[in-house]
């Protein structure tokens, strides 16, 4: 019998379970999976999410080529003369010289508009060191999605009795992560509906330079991780995902499987390399409710998550080359622009409406 509209692959009708246990065959890392487990049309073996660490015989069971880390670059790292040598030929700001008189000339820097501007850089270090660190080579790079502007909104928002603690914490040269760790997770302080919502408004440049690597079909298998694998980790595959057009409950559903997975991570002690304010039941929550409320938020104040993503600077070219590189179904690259522009503007009609309608 000839089934129209699905590809003639074996692996669309593979079960999850089945592609779980043949795309990720013992795994031993802690919250690592295959995004295919998500969803039947999504590619095996082009992305996986993950914690912290993953040991070598993972990353190359996996092919891991690419590797993005959502956390805050180390200072090493910072400081590396290959890397800040990269930064300044690729993503300072442009300056444009006017004249004014013969002796006197003023220089405006302006942020450049143009994606290329807006992409994310390999770290040369990491990258040299990456056949140590995961036994194989691999690109890796650094996207923080908690830069300064948004540790500071995140700073602002907690009650004024812990923000003292926390410069207190900075004064002494202690870290305030247990403080600032504890009040997120706590819905009664902030809570990791309104710590999503501050990430998508305040972080929408690392977020789209981050979703953009997956439009490099050279890129893939990416590995996706933060410290945690939930979180930050959690909104880029949410989006990525959404992207793909993946029901809104498959997403729900994985991003609840990380807290059990970290639950039964930390009974079975493999989270020592944690410290213990990471591992509290407040912090791995991951409630079905918070990242259904996140995907609602976005359509209500975007749109969508193709129309946040473009908000944020990525072309509609790039948006369905990530649909021709993770999606089974798909039409090829000419068709799934014109699906993705079509999506877009229907979602910008409604939008709109919805506006109009509250006014």
């Amino acid at each position: 019998m000839e089934v129209t509209g699905r590809p003639d692959n074996a692996d669309v009708w593979l079960t999850k379970a089945d592609k779980e246990q043949r795309l990720s065959p013992p795994l031993t890392s802690v919250n690592l999976r295959d995004l295919c487990s998500v969803s039947d049309n999504i590619k095996p073996g082009m992305c996986v999410r993950s914690s912290q660490v993953i040991s070598q015989e993972d990353a190359q069971r996996l092919g891991v080529r690419t590797v993005l880390d959502l956390r805050r670059s180390p200072v090493l790292c910072k400081a590396h003369p290959n890397n800040t040598g990269q930064l300044m030929k690729h993503t300072f700001f442009k300056g444009r010289i006017w004249f004014s008189g013969i002796a006197k000339c003023h220089v405006r820097l302006r942020p450049s508009k143009e994606p290329d501007h807006n992409r994310a850089l390999s770290c040369q270090r990491c990258t040299a060191a990456s056949k140590e660190t995961y036994g194989q080579h691999c690109s890796v790079y650094h996207v923080d999605l908690l830069p300064t502007n948004v540790a500071l909104n995140i700073l602002g928002r907690l009650p004024h009795k812990l923000q003292f603690r926390v410069l207190v914490c900075a004064a002494r040269q202690q870290t305030p992560e247990p403080i600032v760790a504890a009040a997120i997770a706590n819905p009664d302080v902030m809570g990791y509906f309104k710590f999503y919502k501050i990430l998508l408004e305040k972080a929408r440049l690392p977020l789209a330079r981050a979703v953009r690597l997956f439009a490099d079909k050279d890129s893939a298998p990416v590995l996706v991780h933060c410290i945690h694998g939930k979180d930050r980790t959690g909104v880029v595959t949410m989006l990525l995902l959404l992207v793909c057009d993946v029901d809104p409950g498959a997403i729900v559903e994985d991003y609840v499987r990380s807290e059990l997975i970290l639950r039964e991570s930390r009974d079975n002690n493999e989270l020592v390399s944690l410290p213990g304010h990471l591992t509290t039941n407040e912090v791995i929550a991951a409630a079905a409710s918070v990242i259904e409320a996140l995907m609602d938020y976005m359509t209500r104040r975007w749109g969508g998550a193709k129309q946040y993503l473009v908000r944020a600077g990525l072309t509609v070219q790039e948006l369905a080359a990530i649909r021709v590189n993770y999606m089974l179904s798909n039409q090829g690259q000419a068709a799934e622009e014109q699906h993705v522009s079509a999506a877009l503007l229907a979602s910008s009609g409604s939008h709109s409406g919805r506006h109009r309608k509250r006014a």
